[in-house]
């Protein structure tokens, strides 16, 4: 591994206690990875009000070339606040290299971000080397 990247999203458990994804529960807190395909590209903090999902790319093609790997995971910490964990693991891509990651974050009421996250997975590009400098 040449390389390991972590992008955390933060979010108040008190407001937003409850975990899901697109496939339905998101239980097993820590370092246990989940492939974005299986979550169907889309993880939600939520509560009876309340709700952000982070939309993320699901197909996880990753670079055949630099055997880039994408991952998501969670770390629920009931003492302080819910942890979205969405990493990315690259293998070989050479030193001085930027990668691109998108990641769009959708708010609103449970309901209604169930409905609108579906229309967002789609629409967000993979990973990628963006360019050597």
């Amino acid at each position: 591994m040449s390389s390991y990247f972590e992008s955390w999203s933060t979010f108040n458990r008190n407001v937003l206690p409850r975990q899901l994804h697109a496939n339905g529960a998101f239980d097993g807190d820590g370092y246990r990875f989940w492939k974005p395909q299986d979550l169907g590209g889309w993880a939600m903090a939520c509560g009876p009000d309340q709700a952000v999902a982070p939309v993320f790319e699901k197909t996880n093609m990753g670079d055949a070339k630099y055997k880039l790997q994408v991952s998501f995971n969670k770390q629920d910490l009931p003492n302080h606040e819910l942890n979205v964990l969405l990493p990315a693991v690259e293998t070989t891509w050479p030193d001085n290299t930027t990668m691109t990651q998108v990641l769009v974050i959708v708010p609103g009421a449970p309901d209604d971000v169930k409905l609108r996250v579906g229309a967002h997975v789609d629409s967000v590009p993979a990973s990628n080397r963006r360019s050597e400098h």
